[in-house]
């Protein structure tokens, strides 16, 4: 057991804060999406073409996390990204232009680097050893809470300033601050020399580059992981898991909002919620992808630490390919809500399987390098909401993306099935 006095638990809980902060800068814009392309006049593809600049800051970044977190602690590199949160919304509130839109959102980026998922998981890897998949699976979980929260909040803030999405963005980007900057200025940081406890204990390959024999096989370092077959497959895995997750998860709201939500309203549960209508039935659904993923994250923990599923990570793409067949058929009787389960366990415990595969297949030491640089995929992907969003402008419904989203994640969960035995 761990001992209750160890520093790790207020780490982890540091960086639970930073995923929810995570949560609300990946959702919330997704909310607004609609109005702010009938205020400014703008098409959703064009709402979308600024992915790509997200992306130049996030491909920049995303492969240095691992080095800039060694380099400037982790103390730096998430206060840095809670205040380019907030700068960015603020920011967002008085855009007037296109041109505005495309030069703040590189911010995001950086913002949404320092917060992801690839220093909470190697910051928390760095605590614990035991259960540490079920460690990272309590922690990536923030951001499924952020999400949640962020999805119907967006929508209440539209509402109490009078359907007007600026001074709600602007209080978005307030909360963020707040909810990080005490965490990531005093709590949040890496264990110094002899601190980490005998239960915590750091397994060979991250204290030593050769092992004594018999133990723990040396890390690759990301040229050598380059030169495997497991990491083209995990590559591809990725590439595909991006085209149908930012897909879904930047144009279902518009998706429903058009299909005026098939019928459905929310729940009366969730309608008594203070600034909840029934008629929020697209923001629920997020909201619900993201509920549904606490449980899948802790699930997805769990059982990669107590039996080591081998293909833990292909079944979970199979589930994949099972909610992207669902698209067509989203009228259905059921069929939203099936998609709506799928969806949240299955993207939740890609969050956890991913990192846990990457650790497992390459060693951990040079996790944060290897695990930023396959993020490099993020740079293609990002066609995905963009062309789904051009198909969109141009014939009024989003059925011709269906297939594609289909195709790619049946192909990866094959692929995943050949990826061999982990260290």
């Amino acid at each position: 057991m761990h001992r209750l006095g160890y520093y790790g638990w207020w780490v982890m809980l540091g960086c639970i804060a930073c995923q929810v902060d995570l949560g609300f800068a990946k959702d919330a814009m997704d909310v607004y999406m609609t109005y702010i392309v009938s205020d400014l006049g703008w098409g959703r593809a064009d709402f979308q073409v600024a992915g790509w600049a997200l992306l130049a800051s996030f491909g920049v970044l995303s492969p240095a996390i691992g080095y800039l977190l060694d380099r400037l602690g982790a103390r730096s590199v998430l206060t840095t990204g809670a205040l380019a949160l907030g700068l960015t919304f603020a920011a967002y509130a008085a855009m007037t232009s296109f041109t505005h839109y495309l030069l703040i959102t590189p911010l995001l980026g950086v913002g949404i680097v320092a917060m992801g998922d690839i220093p909470a998981s190697t910051i928390v890897s760095r605590w614990f050893t035991r259960r540490r998949g079920t460690i990272i699976g309590i922690v990536l979980v923030g951001s499924n809470i952020g999400a949640a929260i962020v999805n119907l909040l967006a929508k209440g803030l539209f509402r109490a300033f009078d359907e007007q999405w600026r001074p709600a963005l602007l209080v978005l980007g307030i909360i963020m601050v707040a909810l990080v900057l005490p965490f990531s200025l005093w709590i949040i940081r890496n264990p110094r020399p002899g601190e980490v406890p005998a239960t915590e204990t750091r397994p060979p390959d991250e204290d030593a580059a050769a092992p004594a024999p018999g133990t723990t096989r040396p890390s690759l370092r990301l040229g050598e992981a380059a030169g495997t077959r497991s990491f083209w497959i995990l590559v591809f895995a990725l590439l595909s898991y991006y085209v149908y997750y930012l897909f879904v998860n930047r144009h279902i709201i518009a998706l429903l909002r058009d299909a005026e939500s098939f019928g459905h309203t929310v729940p009366a549960l969730f309608a008594s919620i203070p600034g909840v209508s029934t008629r929020d039935f697209p923001e629920f659904t997020k909201s619900m992808f993201e509920i549904i993923g606490v449980p899948g994250k802790l699930l997805a923990g769990y059982l990669i630490d107590r039996y080591r599923f081998r293909h833990a990570l292909a079944w979970n793409f199979v589930l994949l390919a099972a909610g992207s067949a669902l698209l067509p058929i989203l009228d259905r009787d059921g069929a939203i809500w099936l998609f709506i389960g799928i969806n949240g366990v299955g993207w939740a415990a890609q969050q956890v399987l991913m990192p846990m595969t990457i650790a497992s297949t390459f060693g951990l030491r040079h996790m944060g390098h290897i695990y930023g640089t396959l993020m490099i995929v993020l740079f293609p992907a990002y066609l995905s909401p963009w062309y789904a969003g051009r198909i969109f402008d141009l014939t009024g419904t989003y059925a011709p993306f269906f297939t594609p989203c289909l195709v790619l994640t049946a192909v990866a969960a094959t692929s995943l099935f050949f990826l061999p035995r982990g260290r």
